[in-house]
This record gives structure tokens, sequence and C-alpha cells, in this order.
């Protein structure tokens, strides 16, 4: 809150000194963006179509995410030819590791939420409530027990987050030749 406060007081300030004309964009013509448009057609047909194809039944959610990466797959590939075959294994690399910090995150988190909802305490409030309530209802430990399990939870988020800001900062040229 204070943060955001002081954003916008220093945006109005420096709006008051340099005004507003440097950050409006050119406009777009109407052929510019016609051309635009008809550049991103393909790209534009992936939502209506994975809607459709849920709502008439062709497929359901889960299969839907699995024929969208198909379809932005086939097209990137073929229409736009944006990558290489000769770069797909870099790409597969950086999409894996991108999906394994993320899978490591919730994982730590389910765990906070599992000993938070066995202690029981007022940190259940940050967790999964959902987490929380079915991992107090299956509550086997008791006193000690649940602390520890807390303090372990608590010490798994703390290293996600030392994970992630690692796999984060790491430069991509040092990870990718491994």
């Amino acid at each position: 809150g204070i943060f955001a406060v002081y954003c916008m007081i220093t945006a109005w300030r420096r709006e008051r000194r340099l005004g507003t004309r440097h950050l409006r964009p050119k406009r777009a013509s109407g052929a510019e963006m016609i051309a635009a448009v008809r550049g991103s057609f393909w790209a534009l047909t992936l939502p209506p179509f994975v809607l459709l194809g849920m709502y008439f039944g062709v497929f359901t959610a889960t299969e839907s995410a699995a024929i969208a990466v198909v379809y932005a797959f086939f097209v990137t590939m073929f229409i736009y030819r944006d990558y290489k075959w000769s770069e797909l294994p870099k790409l597969m690399h950086r999409t894996v590791k991108t999906v394994t910090i993320v899978m490591i995150l919730i994982g730590f988190a389910a765990s906070f939420g599992c000993g938070a909802g066995r202690l029981g305490s007022s940190c259940a409030f940050f967790a999964s409530p959902i987490l929380a309530r079915s991992c107090a209802r299956r509550s086997m430990f008791g006193g000690r027990r649940e602390s520890f399990i807390f303090s372990l939870a608590c010490v798994a988020v703390c290293a996600a987050e030392g994970l992630t800001s690692l796999a984060i900062s790491s430069r991509p040229s040092m990870a990718l030749s491994r």
C-alpha cells in the first residue's frame, strides 16, 4: 500500500513537471490496424477455437489445454516460423526449467498449508484454506510433532523462495551450457 502511494505521487509529480505528451504513442492508421489484425489472424483464432470446442462438447477443459499447446506449437513452427528446429531443444530446456520452478513452489506451498492446518494456527489464513482444512481433519500428531511439521513447512517455503530467486537470477547462457 505504501509503495503504491509512493509510485502514484511520483508519477503525478513527474506528469506535472514533464506533461503527458511524451507518453502518448503515435496513433496507428486504419491500414496499419488492418495489417496488424491480418498478421495475427492465426493467433487470434486460438481462443474461439478452444472455447467453442469446449462449449460444443468436442473436448474437455483439460483436453483444451493440450489442444491449445499443440495448436500454438503448430502456428509458431509452421505458420509464423518464429523458431528454427535447431532451437527446439533450447526452447524445451527453458520451458522445463520454468515448469520445474512453478511445481516446486506449488509443492512447498501445499506442505506449508498442511503444516499450518495441522498446527491449527492463524497462519492457516495465509495458506490454502482447502489444504489447511483437509490436513486439519486428518491430524494424527499432537503437541510437539505439530510444531515440528509446521516448522518444516516454513523452512520448505523459505527454501523454495530461495531456489526460485536463484533460478531466476541465474544467467540463461550459463544454465543452457550445462
